[in-house]
């Protein structure tokens, strides 16, 4: 197999599972309350879950009011988030469609069914090392990445809140956004080893 063929199986399989994950986690209310409801650190945070909902609903474009029980700065910065989010989904969308034309390009132009799988099974362990250490990085500097990012999408400055007087940092407390960043990890390396797996048990049969 080619590095060029390897390094885009990689890719592909990477950003392919990730992008789709993120997509799908992202704007769950299930998921985020369910993350609430089952982690201790959260549980002052479950009288929020309705509230909660209200706002994913909002930030995803499902609803067009504002949030009455929040305050003008907090609504400011749903706005900034809810125009974040259309510009994301649009790029996540887009690298979910290059991932997958990538890897129906490979499997189109195999020279064999055996080689196609062999080159999918070493570029699935690749990318399950590349997302263990992103997930290792992640983890351990999450503080610093999570305050760069939003300086980086919010430059205004009007993501900063009290958490005595300011209802959106209760709802969504930087807490949640740790064990949201594991869980999402977690799961993509399930995939990934489940998709080790299976492409392990196709090559033993050849």
């Amino acid at each position: 197999m080619s590095k060029i063929i390897f390094i885009l199986a990689i890719f592909s399989l990477t950003a392919l599972i990730s992008c789709f994950c993120l997509l799908s986690l992202w704007l769950s209310p299930l998921v985020h309350n369910s993350l609430v409801n089952v982690i201790p650190q959260l549980d002052s945070y479950k009288d929020n879950n309705a509230l909660r909902t209200m706002v994913i609903g909002y930030v995803s474009g499902q609803g067009r009011e504002s949030i009455s029980s929040l305050s003008p700065a907090e609504q400011s910065h749903l706005d900034d988030i809810r125009l974040v989010i259309q510009k994301a989904r649009l790029i996540l969308w887009l690298i979910v469609l290059v991932a997958a034309g990538c890897l129906i390009a490979l499997w189109l132009r195999r020279q064999s069914t055996a080689q196609f799988l062999l080159a999918m099974r070493q570029s699935t362990r690749a990318s399950l090392l590349l997302w263990l250490g992103l997930t290792a990085m992640a983890i351990v500097f999450f503080e610093s990445i999570f305050t760069s990012m939003h300086y980086v999408f919010f430059p205004a400055g009007n993501w900063l809140f009290d958490p005595t007087n300011d209802l959106i940092i209760n709802i969504y407390p930087p807490i949640f956004f740790f064990y949201f960043l594991s869980s999402y990890a977690i799961l993509v390396l399930l995939i990934l080893l489940l998709l080790q797996a299976a492409f392990n048990r196709l090559t033993k049969k050849l």
